[in-house]
Parts: structure tokens; C-alpha cells; sequence
């Protein structure tokens, strides 16, 4: 590829972060693999950067739905263990001595997450995606490559923890 290219694939790359940034969640994780190519592209990754960005202005009508009710976690199938296999019988929420009473209606924290464990297979790193919501309005992405680890599980399940507080 020519000079003018290599500018036109770092310009088609950058444009859509702002897009990004006001809530199209969608779209983070393929523009995340194809910036990694902006020093030195090749002409597969510049088709593959139009074709993103097509795709992007036919889709300009998409956006983020500000909704403040609490979801319906109650659809969803759980499955119930008796008492006798648990680590706590009766449990009860635990508050500081001295904690001022909650003051305002309660929010649901709701955190989605995803792990693409194959994302690059030359260099074994994997992309863990964990999307935030409070009650039914996102409020924190997170993106992160990594090397690929068996534990990279219980990475995800302890960044959604930490995040409730």
C-alpha cells in the first residue's frame, strides 16, 4: 500500500472512537483488532476498515436507550440448590455498624461479559469484554487484551464484583 492509503486506514480507524465514546458498545471490540494494523496495513485490512465504516453509517440510526426501571431478572432460569450443599444457609446482608440508612430507590447492577479466548492466535492474546449496566442504562465498558490464561474467568467475575461497589 501507498503512502495515501496507510493515511486513509489510520483516518478510517480513528473517526469511529467517538462513536465509541457516546455509547455504541458494539463496535469496540472490531475496531480495537483493526487499529492494531495502523503503522503498517495491508490492503485486506484497509477493505476490511471500509467495510466496517459502511456498515457503521448504514446503522447511524442505532443508539443508547436511557431506561431507569429496574430489569426483569426474574425470566431468567435459575437453578436452586438445597440448603444442605451450600457454603451459608440463612444469608443476610451484612452492613458496617453505624451505616446510615439507604436513602433513594434501589438500582440494579447487571454486568455482561464475553472472552474471546482465540483473538490473536499468533501472539495468544485473548479480548474480554464486560459491559456495565445500573438498572437497564449502560455505564461502564471494559476492554482488555491479554494473555490467554485459564484463570482469565475469575479475572471477569472479580472486575464485575469490584465494579458494585
Amino acid at each position: 500500500m501507498n503512502e495515501d492509503d496507510q493515511q486513509i486506514h489510520q483516518s478510517l480507524v480513528g473517526a469511529p472512537q467517538w462513536v465509541i465514546q457516546i455509547g455504541r458498545f458494539d463496535i469496540t471490540a472490531s475496531f480495537m483488532t483493526l487499529s492494531r494494523f495502523r503503522v503498517m496495513p495491508r490492503q485486506g485490512h484497509l477493505d476490511c476498515v471500509k467495510r466496517s465504516n459502511w456498515c457503521l453509517s448504514k446503522m447511524r440510526h442505532a443508539t443508547t436507550k436511557i431506561r431507569t426501571d429496574a430489569p426483569d431478572h426474574l425470566a431468567i432460569p435459575i437453578k436452586m440448590c438445597d440448603g444442605e450443599h451450600t457454603c451459608c444457609d440463612d444469608p443476610s446482608e451484612e452492613t458496617p455498624p453505624g451505616a446510615p440508612a439507604p436513602k433513594g430507590k434501589p438500582a440494579t447492577v447487571t454486568s455482561f461479559f464475553d472472552a474471546n479466548l482465540r483473538h490473536d492466535v499468533i501472539s495468544g492474546k485473548s479480548v474480554t469484554r464486560i459491559l456495565h449496566l445500573s438498572n437497564q442504562t449502560p455505564t461502564d465498558l471494559v476492554l482488555q487484551a491479554s494473555v490467554c490464561c485459564r484463570d482469565c474467568h475469575f479475572w471477569i467475575g472479580a472486575h464485575c464484583c469490584k465494579n458494585v461497589h
